[in-house]
């Protein structure tokens, strides 16, 4: 009886840590996806801004802010551009790295 008693307390144990676990688990991913939701809300209101001020009447905008939107949109333009690149670098090392696993560089071996 002591046995199994124990047997049952280290199972609970164990079933506790693995729901622990993934309660961690679970946290960390919601908090990754409230930072992606924040960011993606940002985008949007600057993106339905920019839109607004585009299709508004430009002689009935002010021109400061008109210039304004247009600075933003030009750093939206610039920011999603430089992420690309960035992407594409990433993409480029990786098919390197999978060109080196299908074909490897043996002059790497002998320098």
């Amino acid at each position: 009886s002591k046995q199994l008693h124990d047997l049952k307390v280290e199972d609970m144990k164990r079933r506790l840590f693995k729901a622990h676990k993934q309660i961690r688990e679970k946290e960390l991913e919601n908090n990754k996806l409230a930072d992606y939701v924040q960011d993606l809300a940002v985008s949007v209101a600057q993106r339905e801004k920019i839109l607004r001020v585009r299709e508004s009447d430009p002689e009935a905008v002010d021109e400061t802010e008109y210039k304004m939107q247009e600075v933003v949109w030009r750093r939206l333009v610039i920011e999603e551009a430089r992420q690309q690149t960035e992407d594409i670098s990433i993409l480029k090392a990786e098919v390197d790295r999978l060109r080196q696993r299908t074909f490897p560089s043996f002059a790497k071996t002998f320098a």
